[in-house]
């Protein structure tokens, strides 16, 4: 594979272009990093959401059982926060 590449000549205005190849294990390497944040950041997403939302929809049905409202909900959304906290300091952890 090719890669454009702009190239400014010293002392002067004079902008070139010229193809670079890439090596077959630079482009790997490329898409590995890319995949990883990719991973990263789904992983962040789910980490942070599905607790939250898990807590909430547990605390609204509880709420309407008991007759509570909103007490258990607020009590199951600071718990999928503290959760949510919790997977955010593992995944940072994991990460390093």
């Amino acid at each position: 594979m090719k890669r454009k590449v702009l190239q400014l000549k010293r002392g002067s205005l004079e902008v070139t272009e010229r193809e670079v190849a890439i090596k077959d294990t630079e482009k790997e390497e490329e898409r590995k990093r890319l995949l990883q944040s990719y991973s990263l950041v789904t992983a962040l997403g789910v980490s942070l959401t599905i607790p939250l939302v898990g807590g909430v929809v547990i605390g609204v049905y509880l709420d309407r059982v008991f007759s509570s409202a909103p007490k258990l909900t607020l009590i199951f959304v600071f718990l999928g926060l503290f959760v949510s906290g919790v997977q955010l300091a593992r995944l940072v952890r994991d990460t390093r």
